[in-house]
């Protein structure tokens, strides 16, 4: 079917479209023809749907004045990175290896000392948080679970005990793939000193919209974080917002996005598993992270001549850190034959 076209695995894009609810929402203001600058604070409505959405999937109960409206999860860990390096003295930034790539643009632009902890296995994660908690008083650490791009999950007792440590730690927990856990379900609370933050780009495909949104128990943090998004964004798009409104309508979306997820992610780790080559069941998340041919020196080496030689575009290991330079991400989250074929040809390449 795909006979001579690169097959692209490579981007975390979904091959869901978007609620529908969320396309009529969008069409609504426009068709009123509705234009400005959003309030700095969030449109109240959409606070009060996340509000709502909060309560009924993970029965945490917030007030408009812990959310902040933000232009996406990433937006949102800069303007949470800002309010605490300028009001909390931050000067020590710690983000998982593997990780999202981004993370470790954060100390450059923040001028802050980054450092990394190994998340590639849960008993060493532990260990070091205690002990990050223990030694740097002035630190931040950013989890993500489900992790990008291996798929680490916490359990409930996890995050018992990383909660056990927010009066040492300043925590910053990645949600974009809240809605993605196959395992272990996510504990969302509000303890001091944690910031949660969300985004609507894979829960409810709507990444090229931009929208996110913060939460914290402080309501005085919420102020800045919402000012400091400003400051370098201006107001979050209120064509995004009203798009937000719209999926929050669709609750049933996030499930079905989720069983489409998981099954792809199972399936293609059994393809792989099958040919002997090394993949563990990642926990959750979009992504399976694999092992590559002990033949390549790297993960790059391996990459462009998975490319020239199978015509397959996967994201080298090396991207998430040091731990990732001996395995590739896939995206499992696109059209299956599409993915079965893209698996095909890169088992022929072992």
């Amino acid at each position: 079917m795909y006979s001579g076209l690169v097959i692209r695995l490579d981007y975390g894009e979904s091959a869901f479209q978007q609620p529908v609810t969320a396309k009529a929402e969008v069409i609504r203001h426009i068709n009123n023809e509705e234009n400005g600058y959003a309030p700095i604070l969030g449109d109240a409505i959409l606070k009060a749907k996340i509000i709502q959405f909060l309560t009924n999937k993970f029965g945490l109960e917030a007030e408009p004045d812990q959310i902040s409206i933000v232009s996406g999860g990433l937006m949102g860990i800069n303007s949470v990175l800002n309010y605490l390096v300028k009001e909390k003295n931050i000067k020590h930034l710690f983000y998982p290896n593997p990780g999202f790539p981004p993370y470790s643009k954060l100390e450059e632009y923040h001028m802050i000392e980054g450092l990394t902890y190994d998340f590639s296995n849960k008993k060493v994660f532990m260990e070091e948080i205690r002990y990050i908690a223990k030694n740097f008083k002035d630190a931040a650490i950013i989890i993500c679970s489900p992790n990008n791009p291996n798929g680490l999950s916490l359990n409930e007792n996890e995050w018992k005990m990383v909660f056990e440590l927010q009066k040492e730690l300043t925590i910053i927990c990645d949600d974009s793939f809240e809605n993605y856990y196959f395992y272990n379900n996510p504990i969302v609370s509000l303890c001091s000193n944690c910031y949660r933050v969300f985004s609507f780009s894979k829960s409810f495909s709507l990444a090229d919209f931009r929208i996110g949104f913060v939460v914290s128990s402080e309501k005085k943090s919420v102020e800045y974080i919402s000012k400091y998004n400003w400051d370098i964004h201006l107001s979050t798009s209120m064509i995004a917002q009203k798009a937000a409104i719209g999926a929050l309508n669709s609750l049933d979306y996030q499930e079905k996005c989720k069983e489409f997820v998981e099954k792809q992610v199972m399936d293609a780790a059994k393809l792989f598993i099958a040919a002997d080559i090394t993949c563990s069941y990642p926990e959750g998340g979009y992504f399976l992270w694999l092992k590559i041919p002990d033949k390549y020196n790297n993960s790059m080496d391996f990459s462009i001549d998975l490319l020239n030689r199978k015509r397959v575009q996967v994201i080298p290991g090396e991207y998430f850190g040091d731990k990732g330079e001996h395995y590739f991400r896939i995206n499992c989250s696109t059209n299956w034959l599409k993915l079965k074929e893209g698996i095909e040809r890169i088992i022929d390449l072992y």
